[in-house]
């Protein structure tokens, strides 16, 4: 299934009504206002403005960091969150934003750290519960993953992240255990439990649900598929349905052989179960066996980029998983 979570900065702020005067709004306030807005260049030029003059003010680095961030310039939003944290090293919230700016910038040692921090201070930070849930879920630890994204449902019920963090968190132990050696049909219940989730999640959450009805419908389709399907052979599709036109593959994209494979003369092939939407855009991938030094990550990227028409019964597009391999050798 997807393999990443889009980070996104929550900013909770009094919204400045468009008939109080502009003029009468001080710099940090019309930066608020902006920032409302989506406006990111022009709140951070405001604050940039404010804190020349408010150096203490850490609700303004903070905020100025964040703009930055959002903006894409994460070397500048980080100072100036880092001077939001060293103003008030107490704040949860803070931290929190921080890391988020380290997750980016690939440090996510650090980040996982802040996030402790911030949860220390404030047990109820369900974003900092879900953001060091990201960290687990990428780095294979899924069972601490699968705790924070519990505690924060227990927190809040209705925080959407953490369903799906929680969800992917089952996917992951799902492929730890198939590429440790196990057969998926051993593992399905945490399919099983990924698909349950998902549909708790669709009665009790907040929000735009898309991600969720998405992620739910490929977690029955990977269900269902190891459910009854040897993953050792993908046999093709019986000739006789005539109302079945299989995936086409219109490109399918190489895996790149990372610096770290090559230097440790690792080769072999990758497998994965690839699910290809009927929308004709979204893959999903599951590794069935793994290579070390990045290979079995560069395959997922390489699965994801597949370009294919999906396939149809009885002229409509469904969604079907496939047995999709990927070969690394030297020469």
């Amino acid at each position: 299934m997807k393999s990443s979570l889009i980070l996104v900065f929550v900013f909770s702020l009094p919204f400045f009504s468009n008939a109080i005067a502009q003029d009468t709004l001080t710099d940090y306030q019309r930066a608020v206002a902006a920032f409302e807005r989506r406006d990111f260049n022009k709140a951070s030029a405001l604050l940039n403005s404010h804190v020349k003059s408010n150096s203490k003010d850490a609700d303004a680095w903070n905020l100025l960091g964040v703009s930055l961030v959002n903006l894409g310039n994460l070397k500048e939003g980080r100072k100036a969150l880092e001077k939001a944290v060293k103003i008030n090293p107490k704040s949860s919230k803070y931290k929190t934003d921080l890391s988020v700016a380290l997750i980016r910038l690939n440090k996510t040692g650090k980040a996982n750290d802040l996030l402790s921090d911030a949860i220390r201070l404030d047990k109820s930070n369900t974003r900092a519960l879900y953001l060091r849930g990201i960290i687990s879920v990428k780095s294979g630890e899924s069972d601490g993953a699968l705790r924070d994204a519990e505690l924060a449902i227990r927190i809040d019920p209705t925080f959407r992240d953490a369903y799906l963090l929680k969800s992917k968190a089952f996917i992951g132990k799902f492929t730890k255990s198939v590429t440790d050696g196990a057969e998926p049909i051993e593992k399905i219940q945490y399919l099983q439990e990924s698909g349950e989730t998902l549909e708790e999640c669709l009665k009790h959450c907040a929000g735009n649900l898309d991600e969720v009805s998405s992620e739910l419908e490929a977690a029955q389709k990977f269900f269902s598929y190891f459910s009854r399907r040897d993953t050792r052979t993908d046999s093709p599709r019986p000739p006789d349905d005539p109302t079945v036109t299989p995936v086409t593959i219109l490109s399918k994209a190489r895996a790149n052989y990372t610096n770290a494979a090559r230097k440790n003369d690792v080769k072999g092939t990758v497998r994965l179960a690839v699910l290809f939407s009927a929308d004709g855009k979204t893959i999903y991938a599951i590794p069935l066996t793994r290579l070390g030094h990045g290979l079995t990550e560069e395959a997922v990227i390489a699965a994801k980029k597949i370009r294919f028409l999906p396939q149809t019964k009885n002229g409509q597009p469904v969604s079907v998983v496939k047995i999709v391999e990927y070969s690394f050798a030297l020469y």
